[in-house]
């Protein structure tokens, strides 16, 4: 047997207008000093107020939440964005620093052997796996002869192997095949230094055949002696590092790190066996 529940326009009625009186308390704040009717709907509504408003300010609450949280989300990349920019402006910045450094280095060397029909080059590729063997971007069309010496602020490179029209090759010190007549800077004793295929990958250079009686030490500073027509004299080749002792007429072999830094070479200066202005 069904139970009819009576529903009529009267029920509708009551049932809208307690709903709109529910939505109305909702959104009115209670006043300090209520009237009759206002403490009656406080009084009647209130626990339903509480019962509805609960549940409608958590979903809220979840909303705002949530969309605050997508504005800090775009606000966070917007600031990753602006980091990875400015540490990319940092960068430049440091590189151009270094470059302008090594530029006004090489623009002082360049006046020092000016009379030496002094030319600026670049590195446009290494040949070798050591740096042994470099390529410069400049070549017969700039006057680039065979032998003619290759340096940076740093010190002595080496020098000209080949010459093309438009580039030329380059054997470093490192090199086995390139022996540089030397000398020890504190006492002008005349030594040859060496590239060593056991060294080179430490780009470390030696002098080999040392005779007994010139001593040497750890410190030392090794030059170009301007002997052999092709280097001039006072280049600086680096500084001594390991003297072998062995007791016998010769020594084997003492170790030089070069000045220069064969991995970062960027710019270098090509020079003609002249006078050095003082």
């Amino acid at each position: 047997m069904k139970i009819k529940v009576p529903f009529n326009k009267r029920t509708l009625v009551i049932i809208v207008t307690a709903l709109l009186i529910v939505s109305i308390s909702l959104t009115v704040e209670p006043k300090d000093n209520p009237n009759f009717f206002e403490s009656a709907v406080n009084t009647i509504f209130l626990p339903i107020q509480t019962v509805v408003k609960w549940p409608y300010e958590k979903v809220k609450g979840a909303i705002t939440f949530f969309v605050e949280m997508k504005k800090y989300a775009n606000e966070n990349e917007e600031l990753i964005a602006e980091n990875i920019e400015l540490k990319e402006e940092v960068r430049q910045l440091k590189i151009m620093e270094v470059e302008n450094e090594e530029l006004r280095n090489l623009l002082n060397l360049t006046k020092k052997y000016d009379k030496s029909n002094a030319i600026t080059a670049e590195v446009i590729s290494v040949d070798s796996n050591w740096f042994e063997v470099i390529t410069l971007n400049k070549g017969k069309n700039a006057g680039i002869k065979e032998n003619m010496t290759v340096l940076t602020p740093s010190g002595l490179v080496g020098r000209v192997m080949k010459v093309f029209p438009f580039s030329c090759q380059v054997i470093t010190i490192l090199d086995n095949a390139n022996q540089v007549s030397a000398s020890l800077t504190k006492t002008g004793d005349l030594v040859t230094t060496v590239g060593d295929e056991g060294l080179v990958k430490d780009g470390m250079l030696k002098l080999k055949n040392v005779p007994s009686n010139i001593l040497l030490d750890e410190g030392d500073v090794i030059e170009t002696s301007g002997i052999g027509g092709i280097y001039p004299r006072g280049i600086y080749i680096g500084t001594i590092k390991k003297v072998e002792k062995d007791g016998e007429v010769t020594k084997d072999y003492a170790l030089i790190k070069p000045g220069v830094d064969f991995g970062k070479i960027r710019e270098v200066l090509i020079i003609e066996n002249m006078e050095v202005n003082q």
